[in-house]
């Protein structure tokens, strides 16, 4: 679950604009070294729809998930065959997360119908076990995310940690592009 959220921040940056979209193409995740980790994801899956993302997947968790989760995100991208790391904007880039627990449902809030069907947690703690999400979660970037998202080739990292403890590392990397949408009553000359 921490995982697809911090994977979800960096992703989930695609919207409609006028008669284009972005796209995500050729997402490849994999661990940062072959140690298993206390929370693992498998068969993570985002696929970008009507300007939201559809999210599925599994997490596997050998412990109890428990507030302050902390991650480091680190994000670059391809300009002129170089890679630029990106700031922090908006929560979205490369950014350090004190507490993942705080980008959960709030407690006076109802879970998701999909969570609850699906008997996962949507806020912290978390128990240990297996979780899967499908059918998928859909989440919708805000503006702002929206706004400051470029097309192009990305790579990164994702660390998350309770106190100094290593929970999962996962490298990621993943092609943004505009996807024009031909609306035949709009007639261009």
């Amino acid at each position: 679950m921490i995982n697809l959220i911090v994977l979800v921040l960096v992703l989930t940056t695609c919207n409609t604009f006028g008669l284009k979209t972005l796209q995500v193409k050729n997402l490849a995740i994999s661990k940062c070294s072959q140690n298993n980790y206390p929370i693992e994801v498998v068969n993570l899956n985002i696929v970008l729809e009507n300007s939201k993302a559809k999210v599925s997947g599994t997490l596997y968790s050998s412990l109890d998930l428990i507030s302050p989760i902390s991650a480091e995100v680190h994000v670059k991208r391809r300009v002129l065959g170089m890679w630029i790391p990106l700031p922090c904007v908006d929560l979205m880039g490369s950014c350090n997360y004190l507490d993942l627990c705080k980008y959960g449902v709030p407690q006076e809030k109802e879970c998701d119908r999909t969570f609850k069907e699906n008997k996962v947690p949507c806020r912290c703690p978390i128990g240990k076990g297996n979780y899967t999400i499908n059918p998928t979660i859909d989440l919708k970037p805000t503006k702002s995310i929206v706004n400051n998202v470029e097309t192009g080739r990305y790579k990164g990292s994702a660390t998350v940690k309770i106190n100094k403890d290593l929970l999962a590392c996962y490298n990621f990397n993943f092609e943004l592009f505009e996807e024009k949408i031909t609306d035949p009553s709009v007639n261009i000359v």
